[in-house]
């Protein structure tokens, strides 16, 4: 039988799991796992001469190799079954600011950032967290948040709470809907025309625009990636390249290069730059742990 993919956090990977990537080529049998000193699991494949590190939390694609579900977590998780889906927030702050009480989230002393600070780790180390206890929220009902791929999916504890499985939905003592359906990740591919003549100049014989502003789901992206950016070089040697560059072959015709990059062209394209890179593996020999700078 077909053993399906599943998505989760990689706490949660078994050996003998197989990491997928969008090109079924790329992937690989987990046949060790070890962690490194600062927590983060690091997978062995390919008789120890491929490995790659995650951080407990990160979601990644796996396919079982045995039959049935999901198999025992490596750490405790919430019964998700249980709970009542009631958004996806773009950010911490913004699940915070929507159903954290407000005189209690903002108390005197940067108790705020403090907050949002714990639950960001939280998130970023075991893929969950709970955001908010029965006293602390708007709700009365304990808030819980977990990393997807959409964003960041918000649940009440209480089973039967309104807006279970909605994408907005406004929490008491607010007419505004604490997160709403979000603007898609957006991109833009520029392009640059090298000839002979030009490349004595240093310069391009023509730039410009392949499409401005196009929306990608996460998996669009990675597939983009794959295809046409393999191997591109990135606009920094450390960090998380503002974009990347793919040089095209020669033009047998006019001897000319055609070269393209891609840029992230809003903040939620720019959030999930990083993990799509790691992905597609398309940019591997940079630190990618550091935020990407304007």
């Amino acid at each position: 039988m077909a053993h399906p993919v599943l998505t989760i956090t990689a706490a949660n990977v078994r050996e003998g799991d197989t990491l997928c990537f969008s090109s079924p080529r790329f992937n690989v049998v987990i046949e060790r796992i070890t962690s490194d000193a600062d927590d983060r699991l690091r997978f062995h494949a390919n008789d120890e001469t491929w490995s790659e590190c995650r951080s407990p939390g990160e979601l990644i694609m796996v396919q079982r190799t045995s039959d049935g579900s999901y198999h025992p977590c490596r750490h405790w998780q919430p019964d998700w079954s249980k709970f009542s889906l009631l958004v996806v927030a773009a950010s911490v702050a913004e699940a915070m600011d929507g159903y954290y009480k407000h005189d209690r989230l903002n108390r005197p002393g940067g108790h705020r950032e403090v907050l949002i600070a714990s639950s960001e780790a939280s998130l970023a180390k075991d893929g969950f967290t709970c955001l908010a206890s029965h006293y602390d929220s708007k709700t009365g009902d304990g808030i819980w948040a977990r990393n997807a791929m959409a964003g960041i999916e918000l649940f009440s504890d209480d089973p039967h709470a309104s807006g279970a499985g909605g994408t907005s939905g406004a929490a008491p003592g607010t007419n505004t809907p604490p997160a709403t359906a979000l603007d898609p990740m957006r991109f833009n591919q520029t392009y640059g025309v090298v000839t002979d003549e030009s490349a004595e100049q240093g310069d391009f014989a023509e730039r410009g625009y392949d499409w401005e502003n196009e929306p990608m789901t996460f998996r669009d992206l990675v597939q983009l990636l794959t295809r046409d950016y393999r191997g591109a070089e990135p606009s920094e040697s450390h960090g998380v390249p503002r974009w990347i560059t793919a040089h095209g072959e020669q033009d047998v015709v006019d001897g000319s290069y055609r070269e393209i990059s891609l840029h992230p062209a809003n903040s939620r394209a720019e959030r999930w730059w990083s993990r799509a890179l790691r992905y597609a593996g398309v940019v591997r020999s940079i630190d990618l742990n550091t935020s990407m700078k304007g």
